[in-house]
């Protein structure tokens, strides 16, 4: 068996890849959805994210800086 993937396996992120793969290809989700689904607090969600976009798992439609995020 191949070893578990940390990035996929802590279990925030596998909240936020597991709301967005409920999604069609071309959705986004509003970061206040993503948020509220998961339960974690804005820098949380977004330092969770940023770790995924940086290993290709999700996009951003704006800058996690920017007021509204919509990960995708």
């Amino acid at each position: 068996m191949a070893e578990l993937d940390d990035i996929i396996h802590q279990p925030l992120r596998l909240k936020i890849m597991a709301a967005l793969n409920a999604l069609p290809a071309t959705a986004g989700l509003e970061f206040s959805r993503l948020k509220k689904l998961t339960g974690a607090t804005d820098g949380n969600l977004g330092a969770h994210i940023e770790r995924c976009r940086r290993r290709a798992m999700s996009r951003s439609r704006r800058p996690l800086s920017a007021r509204s995020r919509r990960p995708r």
